[in-house]
């Protein structure tokens, strides 16, 4: 499995109808990889994020999102 984290070391993209998924910085052995899985902001409540990097946003939403997201936040705060 590869779980989602607002400070990625991975990345995926999407090429001759396979997945990929390629390193954004050395990946010390043993250290979990992680991607920003890039949800958009429907139902963003329903996805929070316990990445605990300092970045965290909360939520597993695309980094697109965040500027729109930390607006939200006061009227919906991720469960505990």
């Amino acid at each position: 499995y590869i779980n989602h984290s607002c400070e990625p070391n991975c990345e995926i993209f999407f090429e001759n109808g396979g997945i990929w998924i390629a390193a954004l910085r050395d990946i010390d052995s043993g250290e979990e990889l992680s991607y920003d899985y890039g949800f958009d902001l429907d139902d963003f409540h329903k996805y929070p994020c316990k990445c605990g990097k300092k970045k965290c946003v909360g939520y597993m939403v695309a980094q697109e999102h965040w500027k729109e997201l930390k607006k939200l936040k006061i009227l919906h705060k991720p469960d505990a």
